[in-house]
């Protein structure tokens, strides 16, 4: 999924849990996982270098490579449209708490960046976090051959989790 969806969920989900920073940074972290099991699509990382199915474990990014500087980008720029989206919808329209949403959209983004230092740093605990994060990203639930699939799927999972949570949110107060 792209960094806007798990962040999205991410902030959903703690803003309708708790109020407590660590949980919700915790439950914003649990969501990324449980949410790759939906079918959904990703882009292309064109600096990634090793990417066999077979073994999951040997993909790396070319950190020195033009395409890095360019998936950085994309990456950054889609992190920063799913805070952002999450602080107008829930700080903004909302007013909740500020801390916990963006720590929620954080937590749930943060599994994709320690992808990253699990290429390379290749130790614990990132070796652990990069076999969770497999196990939940199995390539049965990718759609990287229908990305107009895959997206329509991202847009309906976020759509009936920011909704369902909207809903929670304004029932309760």
């Amino acid at each position: 999924m792209i960094l806007t969806t798990h962040s999205l969920i991410g902030a959903s989900v703690a803003a309708v849990l708790t109020k407590d920073p660590v949980i919700a940074f915790s439950v914003g972290m649990a969501s990324h996982y449980l949410s790759d099991t939906i079918p959904h699509w990703d882009y292309e990382l064109g600096s990634k270098i090793n990417d066999d199915p077979k073994n999951p474990l040997g993909v790396d990014l070319d950190l020195k490579s033009t395409d890095f500087i360019f998936d950085l980008s994309k990456v950054m720029i889609d992190l920063a449209f799913g805070i952002l989206a999450s602080i107008f919808i829930f700080i903004s329209l909302l007013e909740l708490n500020p801390l916990i949403v963006i720590l929620g959209a954080v937590g749930g983004a943060l599994p994709d960046f320690l992808q990253l230092a699990y290429m390379k740093i290749r130790r614990e605990p990132f070796v652990t976090l990069q076999k969770i994060h497999n196990f939940f990203h199995s390539e049965k639930y990718h759609l990287k051959e229908k990305p107009v699939t895959g997206a329509l799927w991202q847009l309906g999972l976020v759509l009936l989790v920011v909704i369902s949570s909207l809903a929670l949110l304004v029932a309760l107060n």
